[in-house]
């Protein structure tokens, strides 16, 4: 029995390196080098594919001080058999970007990545040297929002804005957009490469919402609703907010009042909408994208006529926020952060051909009944 003990990949290197090689063995020799080169090429090629990171303004990979960032989204309403929100972070996020900061709020760097995303993902990320940190992450911010300015050395988290974009040119808002989430952590240390792998918990709420408004209009000489298309032709809806700029710490900035266009829904699409005890009565349906309501949110959702000739005068007009709290299931931010759609029913009463005069009779949000006699604006 042999033992090897290495001397045979001496010599075959001596071999290898001698002058007097004949010229197959010098083939030989050179196509192994070739090889060891192009492996190891490769594997210094698919080294940054394999962690997975894609850093714009950080260290190069691979990363250095073992930190993770391991996002979640569980702040909404689905819950699964056992009463527990569930992860929905894979199905929502389309692309993320991270933004790392140090303990005094300046702008450290930042980390895009495209999805598909799993749940439990693990963005690994480095930063300049021992010390303490905190990380923002947005998701599904392109190609809808913008910030104020590129942030660069010396730019603290004080100074950075995000909005939807082209809101002083243009204060109308009549495109859909991605729901956005958004996070941000606690402070954390980080204290060198010889430390404990450190994984950082992130759960994001959602800074979106939709709201979807339906509308009958209901006879107030027979009581029946209306079948007459015109009313649903003539009539345009919008919301009024100022919540298109947001800080980072993910508070309402003081922005331009913007007015939101709904999607209206026609043909097949507003069947669901109908009443399927009056399949005939006239139907309107619209949705709307917003960014984030506010529990101190002074929204506004209004109804305009058009005439034949296009000129529009108001009709109704209601404080959405006031009657979103009459539920009495919306009281706190947290409440409001976790519901993504709300529904309105609204029926106003008419006078069919005495000025058609729009009075709120029925208002129902998200299935609870609201009363708008008390309110200021109507």
């Amino acid at each position: 029995m042999r033992q090897d003990t290495g001397q045979s990949q001496t010599k075959a290197s001596i071999r290898c390196g001698a002058s007097s090689l004949s010229p197959k063995m010098k083939n030989k020799c050179l196509m192994k080098r070739i090889q060891v080169n192009y492996r190891l090429l490769l594997s210094l090629l698919l080294m940054p594919l394999l962690s997975g990171c894609i850093y714009e303004t950080l260290p190069e990979c691979p990363v250095s001080y073992k930190t993770w960032l391991v996002p979640s989204f569980t702040k909404h309403t689905n819950t699964d058999e056992d009463g527990s929100y569930v992860d929905l972070f894979a199905e929502t996020a389309k692309e993320i970007t991270v933004y790392i900061f140090d303990e005094n709020g300046f702008y450290v760097g930042r980390i895009s990545r495209d999805g598909p995303f799993e749940n439990g993902l693990e963005i690994p990320f480095v930063v300049p040297g021992p010390g303490t940190y905190r990380v923002i992450l947005w998701t599904n911010t392109n190609p809808f929002t913008q910030l104020n300015i590129e942030p660069q050395e010396g730019t603290n988290i004080s100074d950075l804005l995000i909005s939807l974009k082209n809101l002083e040119q243009q204060p109308t808002v009549s495109y859909r957009f991605d729901p956005i989430l958004y996070g941000q952590t606690e402070p954390f240390t980080v204290t060198g490469t010889g430390g404990e792998n450190q994984k950082i918990k992130l759960d994001l709420i959602r800074i979106t919402n939709k709201v979807q408004v339906t509308v009958r209009w209901r006879n107030k000489v027979t009581g029946e609703l209306t079948a007459a298309p015109s009313y649903a032709d003539r009539t345009r809806m919008y919301l009024e907010d100022n919540n298109g700029v947001l800080n980072f710490e993910n508070t309402k900035y003081q922005g331009p009042w913007l007015t939101y266009i709904p999607l209206y829904f026609t043909g097949e699409e507003l069947d669901p909408f109908k009443d399927p005890a009056f399949p005939d009565a006239t139907t309107l349906a619209g949705e709307f994208s917003t960014m984030r309501l506010f529990t101190d949110s002074e929204t506004k959702l209004s109804f305009n006529q058009m005439d034949d000739a296009g000129n529009e005068t108001p009709a109704a007009r209601f404080d959405l926020m006031k009657l979103i709290k009459k539920t009495g299931a919306y009281q706190t931010q947290d409440d409001l952060d976790r519901e993504e759609y709300f529904y309105i029913y609204i029926e106003f009463a008419i006078e069919e051909g005495n000025g058609d005069t729009y009075t709120a009779v029925d208002i129902t949000i998200n299935g609870w009944h609201v009363s708008n006699m008390d309110d200021e604006e109507v």
